[in-house]
């Protein structure tokens, strides 16, 4: 069944259409952070200057460009001068990734809270794993695979916002997990639609709702962090996970094959960590 056939994402999106529900929104101090990014002839300097807004914001770009990762002198350096050595795709990363770890946290998932930490930490480590796979067998940019990562499974904000307005329906952790993964695709594409993020993101949540989509564009980005998905599940579980065609579709587009040397593994986990340390 596809899950836009799915009885429970046709309430929900009832609930969403008479405004029971609401699509995650970015947080009014971070909308015209959005917005300038969206221009890609938009000068540093006024973004610098909407940025200085948000002290939280601020403390996050700072942070990352004094990790290990970047080594960028920020006591040295003004924060216009930090935010064009790290580029304007690593902001917009961190913009979002700032974003998101507000939503995921809401207070109001408080009842639920178990599976809204389990499903942001999917969302920091397949990101993490999807910068480290895009750097390490130049597949893009990282900080677009990052972005790309961390929005895949945006949608799960939309499954959660529900489970917490129910009072009769119980499901266990598991029960939830498996919902989640089979619907957050769709509603993905909803919040990315919403946001305007570009085309490529877009196919990333198209390609989650239903792996055999297939667009006119190079379909790298998607098939980039399905292969991180897989990557991030065979770290927790002792036996590889499955891999069908469109996973393997997916490998073989980026000439990666699914059975990583434990080398590999070992390599790719490591720097997972060294990044999570940096955008948590």
């Amino acid at each position: 069944m596809k899950p836009s056939d799915s009885p429970l994402v046709q309430k929900i999106d009832e609930a969403i259409d008479e405004k029971r529900i609401l699509l995650p929104s970015f947080p009014e101090q971070l909308i015209k952070v959005r917005q300038a990014l969206a221009d890609p002839e938009l000068p540093i300097k006024p973004l610098v200057k909407i940025i200085h807004t948000d002290p939280a914001l601020v403390g996050r770009i700072l942070s990352i460009a004094d990790s290990a990762a970047y080594h960028i002198p920020v006591n040295d350096l003004s924060l216009f001068q930090v935010i064009q050595k790290l580029g304007v795709g690593t902001i917009r990363s961190v913009v979002y990734n700032h974003c998101l770890s507000q939503l995921f946290n809401d207070r109001r998932f408080k009842k639920v809270n178990e599976i809204a930490s389990w499903a942001r930490n999917e969302s920091l480590e397949v990101g993490a794993i999807s910068f480290v796979l895009a750097r390490q067998y130049d597949l893009g940019d990282p900080s677009t695979a990052l972005l790309a990562g961390l929005i895949h499974n945006v949608g799960a904000l939309v499954v959660i916002a529900y489970l917490a307005h129910q009072n009769s329906m119980v499901l266990t952790f598991v029960q939830q997990q498996k919902l989640i993964r089979h619907i957050q695709g769709y509603f993905s594409i909803k919040v990315i639609s919403d946001w305007n993020l570009p085309e490529p993101l877009k196919a990333v949540a198209e390609y989650q709702n239903q792996p055999s989509y297939k667009m006119d564009k190079p379909m790298n980005l998607a098939h980039l962090v399905s292969a991180a998905q897989w990557i991030n599940r065979s770290f927790k579980i002792t036996e590889l996970p499955a891999v069908d065609e469109h996973l393997q579709h997916a490998f073989e587009s980026l000439r990666m094959k699914p059975q990583l040397s434990q080398e590999d593994k070992d390599e790719i986990m490591e720097q997972m960590i060294a990044i999570l340390k940096t955008i948590r």
